[in-house]
């Protein structure tokens, strides 16, 4: 202990006044131990009357704590009810592995790497989960300079990881089922084709229909903004059912869409599923809220994001990790409509 001492006083002076050890002494001038209040107070005392001046030990140095673990999720529509189902997935496992995920909402304007590295940067990310859709030379670029992983998505890109449901397979599977019920005129509401999503289940709607020899027609298919509100797939059902051959079957794509088609159905008194067959895809909160139990297409969506997230963190942690490249098929659960 480095000590300035005025006046020749010295600790073993103060000792021999308070009959206090040396020990305890330097224990109360350095704040360390445990001393009763009153030792402290007569040694302070001692101390004002010697007027002793000491230089207090510096602290010894604290072990520097791990940084924070941190990874960025960006969504493109967080409203989308099969969102919540994948980020409590993704947020599990992170939880469980030290990590914490942020979530930023993804603007259409948001373009280049640079943009959502900077995002990154911000919030100290080691890596990436984007729950949108990104131009495969963006999509490269954040993969080379930051471990990246996709969710409810997929690339042909064999250096990124992606996590999804198997959108083909599973409007293929909803459409041979209409079809073995004797549906022929059936219906697809569908997000804007922008959306990969929306791009690959209106492909195997139209693939499906002519392996069939079914016509399409135009006015059959609706789209929906993709912000999920329940008023635009409101009026996407009821422009299906204003045309002159209503459908007598729907995929509806989000299970937005198939409660607002439902809820249309019953106001204008069309039975489900005499008339209509209605089929949605997710299986979320929403079917289980409608008036009518809805058959849907059960995603993995929580799996999804487990999954996800636990692959990214481990790529993080070994970057030479084999990327994996996971389509999942969804549960077709059937409840009568």
């Amino acid at each position: 202990m480095s000590n300035i001492k005025t006046q020749k006083t010295t600790i073993a002076n103060i000792a021999e006044m308070t009959g206090i050890s040396p020990a305890t002494i330097s224990r109360v001038l350095n704040q360390k131990g445990n001393v009763s209040p009153q030792t402290e107070a007569i040694v302070m005392a001692a101390v004002d009357k010697l007027d002793y001046r000491w230089a207090r030990e510096p602290a010894s140095p604290k072990a520097s704590a791990d940084p924070p673990k941190s990874l960025l999720l960006i969504v493109s529509s967080p409203k989308d009810p099969i969102f919540n189902y994948v980020l409590d997935g993704a947020t599990h496992i992170a939880s469980n592995m030290g990590y914490t995920i942020f979530t930023i909402a993804y603007r259409k304007s948001v373009t280049s790497a640079d943009e959502i590295l900077t995002l990154a940067a911000g919030c100290h990310a080691m890596g990436l989960l984007l729950y949108c859709d990104l131009e495969d030379a963006v999509l490269a670029q954040l993969a080379d300079r930051l471990p990246t992983a996709l969710l409810m998505a997929h690339t042909a890109l064999l250096e990124v990881p992606y996590f999804t449901s198997d959108y083909y397979e599973d409007t293929v599977r909803v459409l041979e089922h209409f079809i073995a019920q004797g549906r022929k005129k059936i219906a697809l509401i569908n997000g804007l084709t922008v959306s990969s999503k929306a791009r690959i289940c209106q492909q195997a709607y139209l693939d499906t229909m002519a392996g069939h020899g079914l016509a399409v027609d135009p006015v059959r298919i609706a789209s929906v903004s993709l912000d999920y509100r329940a008023d635009t797939a409101r009026s996407a059902a009821q422009y299906l059912l204003a045309t002159g051959s209503p459908p007598d079957a729907v995929f509806c794509t989000s299970d937005i869409y198939s409660s607002s088609l439902l809820n249309v159905c019953r106001e204008q008194q069309i039975s489900v599923p005499e008339d209509i067959s209605i089929i949605s895809y997710g299986n979320t909160t929403i079917c289980h809220l409608s008036t009518q139990a809805l058959s849907a297409l059960e995603q993995p969506a929580y799996y999804i994001g487990f999954m996800a997230c636990e692959h990214l963190i481990q790529r993080i942690q070994d970057p030479g990790l084999t990327v994996k490249q996971i389509k999942l098929s969804s549960s077709l659960i059937l409840c009568g409509s």
